[in-house]
């Protein structure tokens, strides 16, 4: 699920990719961004493009 939050796959689109339910979705994401600090999709790709090997987070 990361991997699709890095590429930029709206909730909708992962939810079809894993054969779950967009709510199911939504509650995983909640529960990755209590563990991250982040409120967004947007904010966790950030937090894991480096990881990734995409471009740093340039603080903006």
């Amino acid at each position: 699920m990361a991997a699709g939050v890095s590429a930029g796959q709206t909730t909708d689109e992962l939810a079809r990719s894993f054969g779950l339910s967009p709510g199911t979705i939504r509650t995983q994401l909640k529960a990755v961004f209590a563990k991250t600090g982040v409120r967004r999709q947007s904010e966790l790709a950030a937090l894991l493009a480096p990881l990734a090997g995409g471009p740093p987070d340039r603080g903006g």
